[in-house]
């Protein structure tokens, strides 16, 4: 009988049932938000605090999409351009997920990254940067309402 099991657990695995199965994700899913909310980019002694504005969209597995993002509220925030979109999120625990080759370009940085950016995700949709590093040595944090509310479910 353990035999059995064993197989059937390593056929679920094979076919990617028991992967997608525990995965957290984000909520709603299949659905367009925006967020806004102040953010700041520091690199060495100069830091630039914006008002962040982001588009996105969650796929129907729960996967998250940034496909635009500006910066406001000072011409050296108009002046940072978000590269390499769309960056990728996903959910990794119930409060945790990862903006994966999150990327920035700036007259006064340069460019800040690609790198991959740890983030918290409130029940009601705030999504943290806590001093987050892109590399090689630029650090973003802030915090980003979602509307609607993104949010991250168990499996």
């Amino acid at each position: 009988m353990r035999v059995l099991a064993t197989i059937a657990a390593t056929a679920l695995v094979s076919f990617g049932f028991a992967a997608t199965a525990s995965a957290y994700s984000f909520h709603p899913r299949s659905t367009s938000f925006t967020g806004v909310g102040s953010t700041k980019l520091t690199k060495g002694l100069l830091s630039v605090p914006c008002t962040a504005h982001f588009t996105g969209h969650t796929d129907s597995l729960g996967k998250g999409y940034i496909t635009a993002a500006s910066f406001s509220g000072s011409s050296a925030c108009s002046a940072i351009r978000a590269a390499a979109l769309p960056w990728h999120a996903l959910a990794t625990s119930l409060h945790g997920a990862t903006v994966y080759n999150a990327e920035v370009t700036a007259s006064i940085f340069g460019t800040c990254g690609p790198s991959n950016v740890p983030v918290t995700v409130s029940s009601t949709g705030v999504i943290t940067f806590s001093n987050a590093t892109l590399k090689p040595n630029c650090v973003v944090s802030g915090n980003v309402q979602t509307t609607p509310h993104v949010t991250i479910v168990s499996p």
